[in-house]
């Protein structure tokens, strides 16, 4: 720790200080026992006596300087069982005091580069570089909804781990503190669905409430999650049927999902019986998310890459746009792919919708 728990030192002089009487000190603190303030306010008091003249700086000064010795500490600070609530005094007095002087210092965000107060920054805790809050929160924020989950690291380029080229990994609070519970629960879905795609032998577990992570043999049609215990089928995702029972679900499609949607009563129970309950909600969210992103990519102005589909956004300039991920040239207008070597000729022949419409919106 770089910062101790404070000692209140109180001291009243009387008239006749310093000729005839001594300073009458009181030391005061929530985590030393009472024999010791006592016997270290005697030891004060009776410097006056040995001097019999102004002490009261002298006495300031002992305290500060032989502090280990008059409270009978030792370095480092080691605490019994009975003593671990001073343990959780020490540090959270610890963390506040840095938290503090952070607040009042001055940094420059290293995204922005405008120079901003502590108070208005983030300092993340493996690397130690500071950015202003909204920068980082803005900067989170775009990586998590464009899908970028191995952006949500540290921004600085220069910043990875010894003989590593990963940056350090940020702990799951100081993400979640900026970015809000939804996109974190996003960011934790995509941060899945990347080890699915990594490793063929990872599941996850069918069953919604629980969803953990599987590995399973790959020469096995059944998996058992470790943590809910639910046996299910590999292929079709239903309780395990036994190694010669064909899956029911045959091919689930968004139609069929969009179907069960509409049915009631017992035509909905067949959908139920031969899909799964759970497939089919999990289809039914998955279209909603989809009709979701897509009214969104409207609202905001933001259209797909016609090669790779990736979200473009565009805030201002002309509509030539080129796709961050796949350097394809476009049109932002009518999505239409540009000429590499003349990409403003789409908007040169009067033969084309964008004809003098660089610009235009």
């Amino acid at each position: 720790i770089s910062h101790f728990l404070p000692i209140t030192l109180e001291f009243e002089l009387p008239t006749d200080y310093p000729a005839k009487a001594h300073p009458e000190f009181r030391l005061w603190s929530n985590w030393l026992p009472q024999v010791v303030l006592k016997k270290t306010t005697r030891m004060l008091r009776n410097q006056w006596c040995k001097d019999s003249g102004p002490v009261l700086f002298m006495a300031i000064d002992q305290l500060n300087q032989d502090i280990e010795i008059l409270f009978g500490m030792k370095t480092p600070l080691v605490f019994n069982e009975d003593q671990y609530f001073l343990k959780d005094l020490f540090l959270q007095f610890d963390e506040t005091a840095t938290k503090k002087i952070f607040e009042n210092q001055t940094f420059t965000c290293e995204i922005c580069r405008n120079i901003k107060r502590g108070s208005n920054c983030t300092q993340l805790l493996e690397c130690g570089h500071v950015f202003c809050t909204d920068c980082l929160k803005e900067y989170f924020c775009a990586c998590i909804e464009q899908g970028y989950v191995n952006h949500v690291a540290c921004p600085e380029p220069g910043c990875a781990r010894t003989k590593q080229s990963q940056p350090p990994e940020l702990s799951d609070q100081e993400v979640k503190s900026l970015v809000g519970s939804d996109l974190f629960e996003r960011l934790s879905k995509l941060r899945r669905q990347k080890i699915l795609e990594s490793n063929p032998n990872t599941l996850i577990c069918p069953r919604s409430s629980c969803q953990a992570l599987i590995s399973h043999d790959a020469d096995s049609l059944m998996a058992i999650c470790q943590d809910c215990k639910f046996a299910f089928c590999v292929d079709c995702k239903h309780s395990w049927h036994g190694k010669y029972t064909e899956c029911s679900t045959g091919s689930l499609t968004r139609e069929i999902a969009l179907s069960y949607q509409e049915a009631e009563g017992f035509e909905r129970k067949e959908f139920e019986v031969k899909y799964g309950k759970m497939n089919l909600q999990r289809v039914l969210s998955q279209i909603e998310l989809d009709e979701l992103f897509e009214q969104y990519m409207i609202e905001q102005q933001v259209k797909p890459c016609p090669y790779c589909e990736t979200p473009i956004a565009r805030e201002s300039g002309c509509n030539k746009m080129v796709c961050t991920i796949c350097k394809t040239k476009f049109c932002f207008r009518c999505a239409f792919v540009l000429s590499d070597s003349k990409p403003y000729d789409h908007y040169g022949l009067k033969s084309s919708g964008c004809y003098a419409k660089l610009f235009e919106g």
